[in-house]
């Protein structure tokens, strides 16, 4: 498989080509979404454009996992057609290359799952705060004014990003508290 974008298959409206994902993911996450299920897959014949996309069962690549590289190299993978060629004629059912395209709604739900839930700036510098100035932690006698006003002189003191207003430091302070528990 060619890695010029201009020499893969196009793209179905609900379908993304294979090699289109491989080259803004990990391949080994991407395999064991497919072995899994997680990703689903339909191949679309490589030697005739108008068969409609059949769906690639999970098992077709847990199966091989010894054709993992190959098959993703390819971007291809064997597989019989079940459409008559012709009103008389029906392929005999022996396998043939298909490209993989991946559906396009489970490709989404894949890259949001792997996006890092990472922290906001500002929930960062309130972490640091907290960890520096009680690192036994906060003491039940002290108020949530007093906490919050040294949590933001710490942050001034430090440069990290400062909420605007009041309100949004107690919240910020509220989900990082929260986030702990």
């Amino acid at each position: 498989m060619s890695d010029s974008p201009e020499a893969w298959p196009p793209d179905f409206p609900e379908h993304v080509f294979l090699a289109r994902a491989l080259s803004r993911l990990d391949r080994d996450e991407i395999w064991k979404a497919l072995c899994s299920g997680e990703l689903e897959a339909v191949g679309s014949s490589k030697e005739r454009a108008d068969f409609t996309p059949v769906s690639l069962s999970p098992m077709m690549f847990s199966l091989q996992p010894d054709l993992k590289d190959q098959i993703l190299a390819s971007c291809a993978i064997d597989k019989m057609d079940r459409q008559p060629i012709s009103r008389r004629i029906v392929r005999r059912r022996v396998p043939v290359p298909h490209w993989i395209y991946l559906v396009r709604t489970s490709l989404d739900r894949f890259e949001t799952a792997l996006r890092p839930n990472r922290p906001r700036p500002v929930e960062t510098g309130i972490s640091a705060a907290i960890k520096s100035l009680w690192p036994d932690g906060i003491p039940r006698q002290l108020r949530a004014d007093d906490r919050d006003a040294q949590i933001k002189q710490y942050l001034i003191d430090n440069n990290y990003d400062v909420p605007n207003s009041p309100g949004a430091l107690q919240k910020a302070v509220q989900r990082v508290l929260k986030a702990k528990r």
